[in-house]
């Protein structure tokens, strides 16, 4: 079926108009789904999916210490964290094999890259004591953020380790969480106004977005190849709506029907959004199609799906939580 979507908002009734039709599927139940734990971990989650179909990611052991994990397609896990870590947190995968995040350990909060065949090498921007990576691309350059006396800054570095650090205008709190194939990066700032999204091109220049109607609080996460970013945005009754900016052409706002809210995580080379929404006591994830259309979709006996990687194919990487307890998860289309 579908449903034409509108946006209600505290005594107000704002029509389509901001937020675009949206299109509404049923529940796909028909695509298989690879269901894992890492060997001895309580949770596992599944952060990103690279084109192999390999993944990677965190998990929980019984004295609650985080770790991390690569895992291929065909299921072989490899656990590993970086010497001396307190945790090990891998946030992103690269086509070929390359895994970024970052770790704790007693001299502060560190960023890291792990080649395919394990070898780990850590960093910090300047003289920081906090610095994360969040996303790598095909040739190995991070986005990341750092802190310092001044406050919290967006870098990307390439692979030989030249940095370029940035502040949005006015903004004593830069994030940069996505970086694409081309080196432009996204993620959001704050600044007095409240909180934005932001795209990077390669040459550095910064472009601003907020979600429609004057949202306070814009999240930009993920950014594609042809530099389409998706996010989210809370308007001003406090309600989340999922988000893809495309520049120049500007924000398209997008919500599953009925849900309390409604997180875009990740966006893949065809315009594919996939993400996660509450409704009805249960939280699915979705794909959003690049026309609009959203498919609904569960792990297997999940009361919760949280989706956060897609790939170029299409296949989703996160987490989900059944009676048994909290996994990782691949779908494959």
């Amino acid at each position: 079926m579908s449903i034409q979507g509108s946006l209600v908002c505290a005594g107000k009734n704002r029509l389509a108009l901001l937020l675009g039709f949206l299109l509404f599927a049923t529940v796909s139940w028909s695509q298989t789904y690879a269901v894992f734990n890492v060997p001895g971990a309580v949770s596992t989650d599944a952060y990103s999916l690279n084109d192999a179909g390999t993944t990677t990611g965190v998990y929980a052991d019984a004295a609650g210490k985080t770790h991390s994990f690569v895992r291929t397609a065909a299921g072989q896990i490899v656990a590993f964290d970086v010497p001396a870590a307190t945790a090990t947190a891998a946030q992103s995968i690269n086509v070929g094999g390359m895994v970024t995040g970052y770790y704790s350990n007693a001299s502060g909060t560190h960023a890291f890259v792990r080649t395919a065949v394990g070898a780990i090498s850590s960093f910090d921007i300047g003289l920081s004591q906090y610095t994360v990576a969040y996303s790598i691309n095909r040739w190995g350059a991070t986005a990341g953020y750092y802190s310092d006396a001044t406050g919290t800054h967006g870098f990307v570095r390439s692979a030989s380790g030249i940095v370029n650090t940035f502040d949005a205008p006015g903004s004593a709190h830069t994030v940069a969480l996505g970086i694409n194939d081309d080196g432009a990066a996204a993620g959001y700032f704050t600044d007095r106004t409240g909180t934005h999204g932001f795209f990077r091109s390669v040459q550095g220049a910064i472009t601003v977005f907020n979600g429609p109607g004057g949202a306070p609080i814009t999240y930009g996460y993920s950014i594609n190849a042809g530099g389409t970013v998706a996010g989210q945005f809370r308007d001003r009754t406090g309600h989340w709506y999922g988000l893809v900016f495309t520049p120049p052409s500007g924000v398209v706002g997008f919500y599953a029907p009925g849900s309390y809210f409604t997180f875009a995580q990740a966006i893949n080379s065809a315009g594919i959004v996939t993400g996660y929404y509450a409704v009805s006591g249960r939280i699915l994830g979705f794909l959003r199609s690049a026309s609009g259309t959203i498919t609904p979709f569960a792990a297997p006996g999940a009361y919760s799906t949280q989706a956060y990687s897609i790939n170029a194919l299409g296949s989703v990487a996160g987490s989900c939580v059944d009676a048994a307890g909290h996994h990782g998860f691949v779908r494959n289309p």
